[in-house]
């Protein structure tokens, strides 16, 4: 392509299919082209961006259920704030007649400030929970922009106040943070927090998951966990084993990382539960067995149809994998 604009990439049937990995070729052509053109990388980034908020704007159902919820959410918080004031303006009544003019004034800006701070603390922060199957953006007030992993749980606050910027997490996305080296970044998840001032990476770390993982693609983080500390450079993921409560620090490839933020699942000697908690994510589907199941199962799975993923699993393991509605039922071969 000579000379590319946003409206030239997202009109190019070979590019859609790179940015939604549909086409091992066209991923192939697409990463060699914009490492032999880094001028136009912004340009890509941009298209790229463009192509998955054109894929994963919300169905008209889910669009009413989260307006509902917000609304809610309001609606509680104002009743919050009445019952607040009624509570604070009862007892001044009765000690009206005892206190000077000056010393009730005083008080009354005093607590109508701290019920201001109260009611901040309690309707700022907004709760985004991803149903599984779906991938979600979210902007924030700084600029940072998040894609959100299927069945992930991302609470932050409406706008960022103080010197630090926090966010919590339980579960997967992608981030891009906003410079601002006044204040931190800081992603807090069950077992570490992520600080960053301005840069881009995957992070998995659901709660119900055996392993939490940051992988870096530039800038710098650092991760605290259990009292320690750890520095990433672009190229470095950082593992933390919930189960033998160990961290390492290990290269990753970073096209297939890049992947994974639009869906690709990468497993190795994965055993059932593990299967089963992603492929559920990914696919939105229930299980079903009377019977042990063992398996330790390696490999990657992108754009592939359910049917294959679970005729794959029955070709490669002494299970079979059947679908009956959206249940799958595994019984022994």
């Amino acid at each position: 392509m000579v000379d590319p604009t946003v409206e030239k990439l997202i009109s190019d049937h070979s590019f859609v299919n790179y940015c939604l990995s549909k086409s091992a070729e066209d991923s192939a052509y697409w990463d060699n082209w914009w490492q032999q053109h880094p001028e136009y990388i912004d340009v890509v980034e941009e298209a790229r961006q463009m192509v998955l908020l054109l894929v994963d704007r919300p169905t008209e159902e889910e669009f009413q259920i989260e307006r509902t919820r917000l609304l809610n959410h309001v609606v509680a918080s104002e009743k919050q704030i009445k019952l607040w004031i009624r509570r604070l303006w009862k007892p001044w009544m009765a000690a009206a007649g005892l206190l000077l003019i000056g010393g009730i004034t005083y008080q009354v800006w005093k607590q109508t400030r701290n019920i201001a701070a109260t009611a901040a603390a309690n309707i700022a922060w907004v709760d985004q929970q991803v149903p599984d199957k779906k991938i979600m953006h979210v902007a924030l007030a700084d600029g940072t922009v998040v894609k959100l992993f299927p069945g992930s749980n991302f609470s932050y606050p409406a706008a960022f106040q103080d010197s630090i910027r926090e966010v919590k997490l339980d579960g997967g996305g992608f981030f891009e943070v906003a410079h601002d080296a006044a204040k931190p970044f800081i992603i807090h998840t069950e077992e570490v927090a992520v600080r960053v001032l301005g840069t881009s990476f995957n992070m998995q770390a659901y709660d119900t998951d055996n392993q939490t993982k940051v992988a870096l693609f530039n800038g710098e983080v650092l991760i605290e966990h259990h009292g320690k500390q750890q520095t990433l450079s672009p190229g470095q993921a950082f593992l933390w084993d919930k189960v033998s409560q160990s961290a390492h620090v290990e290269s990753f490839d970073i096209s297939q990382e890049r992947q994974v933020s639009n869906g690709l699942l990468v497993f190795e000697h994965a055993d059932y539960e593990e299967v089963t908690r992603q492929l559920t994510r990914k696919y939105g589907i229930k299980w079903q067995t009377n019977i042990p199941v063992k398996i330790q199962f390696s490999g990657t799975i992108d754009q592939e149809s359910l049917e294959d993923v679970l005729n794959h699993l029955t070709y490669t393991t002494d299970y079979r994998f059947t679908l009956q509605h959206d249940t799958v039922r595994v019984q022994q071969n």
